[in-house]
């Protein structure tokens, strides 16, 4: 593992958020599931009792009346009893809150700026999960993933083993010529497996690194543990994936336009990813409003006539932020909160 030295447990990585801002994210994001609201995810949400994953996530997810992390812990708990450890596992985390989407595209210009444009190239982009429970053996098996990936703890101990890809790539089933850059689940405990090539250990304020290349398995304590996960993907942007959830609430389409000329007499929601094109925008339509969103917040709003339909959207990429929850009209912000999570959950990022 020759680059261990100058990759892994690094303490020089900048802190992406606060515990008490990821705290508050959470619970923004499990609100919106429990409504039912158009832009939540349910699936971001797993919760692990051993190695099994629980059907039925909305008894434990956080709600506004946990007063914070540690009594909601002990609301988990008291549930769950004394039939076994558990393991709140939130992916995406970066789309519930602006404050904390902002606070991951500030890092990852830091962490570009630390080890190096050559490490984060157009293309990539930046995932964040949360893990949060009371376990000694994570509940995910020996796997690898298409990321490189900052673990940082906030709160309890936390142990990554780790094992070089050509020490388990023979056991990967159906690995294919792309195993090194995809995820792949080997299904099987640490237990079974050689000596791990390396462990990290992390305590509160620690950040245990690893490449997307090197087989890992989580560990801890059994005391409540909390960390926050940013994972730098090499399988190309979010954005050209899977639209139906902005399908599921707009009244047009939703099409990704980088060139202006193309844009123009669009109908529906138009993504323009060049924000030098702002200066020189003119909806030849007399469109109610133009609409602007940077770095995943919803932007200032130029309105000619009142705001009539999610269909009317153009969007770019340039402005000063602005909540979905200033729109009045209830249809057009629940179609903004989806396209504001949408573009949050896509971001490219860029050194």
């Amino acid at each position: 593992m020759s680059d261990s030295a100058s990759f892994f447990s690094r303490r020089d990585v900048p802190l992406v958020a606060s515990p008490e801002q990821l705290w508050s994210a959470l619970v923004s994001g499990a609100t919106a599931v429990a409504q039912g609201a158009p832009h939540a995810r349910r699936g971001d949400w797993k919760l692990f009792q051993g190695t099994s994953m629980l059907p039925e996530v909305e008894a434990f997810l956080p709600r506004p009346e946990d007063s914070g992390l540690a009594s909601f812990i002990d609301r988990i708990d008291a549930r769950i009893g004394d039939s076994g450890e558990w393991c709140l596992v939130v992916n995406s985390v970066q789309s519930f809150d602006a404050r904390v989407f902002a606070e991951v595209r500030n890092w990852a210009r830091e962490l570009g700026l630390l080890l190096g444009t050559d490490q984060i190239r157009d293309g990539q982009f930046l995932d964040c999960f949360v893990v949060l429970g009371k376990y000694r053996d994570g509940p995910t098996s020996v796997h690898k993933d298409s990321a490189d990936t900052w673990m940082q703890v906030l709160c309890g101990t936390k142990e990554m083993l780790l094992w070089d890809f050509d020490a388990l790539a023979h056991l990967a089933e159906n690995g294919g010529p792309d195993l090194v850059r995809s995820h792949h689940n080997l299904r099987s405990a640490p237990s079974v497996f050689p000596a791990p090539s390396a462990v990290l250990r992390g305590d509160a304020g620690s950040t245990l690194s690893w490449r997307h290349p090197y087989w890992h398995a989580a560990r801890s304590d059994g005391r409540p543990g909390f960390s926050f996960h940013c994972a730098l993907h090499h399988g190309g942007d979010k954005m050209s994936g899977d639209h139906s959830l902005v399908r599921r609430a707009t009244a047009g389409g939703f099409r990704v336009v980088p060139p202006l000329s193309t844009a123009v007499g669009v109908a529906g929601p138009v993504v323009l990813r060049d924000p030098s094109l702002l200066e020189v925008i003119d909806d030849p339509r007399g469109g109610p409003y133009l609409l602007v969103v940077a770095a995943g917040h919803v932007c200032r709003v130029r309105e000619s006539r009142p705001i009539r339909a999610a269909a009317d959207l153009i969007i770019a990429s340039a402005g000063d932020p602005l909540e979905p929850s200033s729109v009045r009209d209830p249809e057009v912000r629940a179609a903004l909160e989806v396209i504001v999570t949408f573009l949050r959950n896509a971001h490219a990022v860029h050194p």
